[in-house]
């Protein structure tokens, strides 16, 4: 009887020996995106409640003091 000499990337999925790292890496690439779209979610509710317009005001207002023009 002959040895199996195929590499494991021909093996079929169902023939392959379980690996219990199998999905990991989606798994990661999900919560990454979750936890990005909770970022953005929260910058846009941020920008949305006029705190972006402040902050820069804000700047402006001691760049202009720093020179004396406020």
């Amino acid at each position: 009887m002959p040895l199996r000499t195929e590499s494991p990337s021909t093996l079929s999925a169902s023939s392959r020996p379980f690996d219990a790292e199998t999905g990991s890496q989606t798994t990661e690439y999900a919560l990454i995106m979750v936890v990005a779209a909770t970022i953005a979610s929260l910058a846009l509710a941020w920008a949305r409640n006029g705190a972006v317009a402040d902050l820069l005001n804000g700047v402006l207002d001691h760049v202009w003091s720093l020179f004396g023009m406020g």
